[in-house]
């Protein structure tokens, strides 16, 4: 195997294993604004940092591995709508980032609004709309917190986890381009 497949594979887990520890440390406090802001922030900064197929490799697994270990939904049917929500929110940084003809920060912040929208979008219509009453057999027998965690929380904690990865991006890039300098 390649350094470089090792490498990837060996940034990927931590990356991983971040996200999932933090949701670990969040969940228990029941403040889904919190808990999936630190996910959203995750995300940004693996794809970011890492790259497309890192960000891509999280936003898919990360739902599942966090149902397996007892974090956020465990309502298998949705996890794949949830892992199609983080891929174009995954999708849209990556690619937001590099189209747009701007300075660095603007364009990172119109990506982030367009990528939270799309999020949004995907799990309300996805989720809410679509699956859970296929679920629970009728919009009126879904769970309340349910509907909540589905509705417009999901933007904000994608706007605000967004936000938060804008702030850190900087500071994680230099600490990239200080290793990598060192290395060669």
């Amino acid at each position: 195997m390649k350094k470089s497949h090792v490498f990837w594979i060996t940034r990927t887990a931590v990356l991983l294993a971040l996200l999932i520890g933090m949701q670990a440390v969040t969940a228990p406090l029941q403040i889904t604004l919190l808990t999936g802001s630190i996910v959203n922030m995750m995300l940004v900064i693996a794809v970011m940092s890492s790259g497309l197929s890192t960000g891509l490799a999280i936003a898919i697994i990360s739902p599942f591995f966090a149902a397996l270990v007892g974090l956020g939904v465990a309502i298998w049917p949705i996890l794949p709508i949830i892992s199609v929500s983080n891929v174009a929110f995954v999708m849209v940084w990556h690619f937001g980032d590099k189209l747009v003809p701007i300075n660095k920060m603007a364009r990172r912040i119109i990506a982030g609004v367009i990528a939270a929208m799309c999020k949004f979008a995907i799990l309300y219509l996805g989720v809410k709309e679509l699956a859970l009453p296929l679920i629970f057999g009728g919009a009126e027998n879904i769970p309340v917190p349910l509907i909540a965690a589905f509705s417009v929380t999901q933007l904000f904690t994608a706007l605000i986890g967004g936000g938060i990865a804008i702030l850190a991006l900087p500071v994680i890039e230099k600490a990239i381009s200080v290793r990598t300098s060192q290395n060669q």
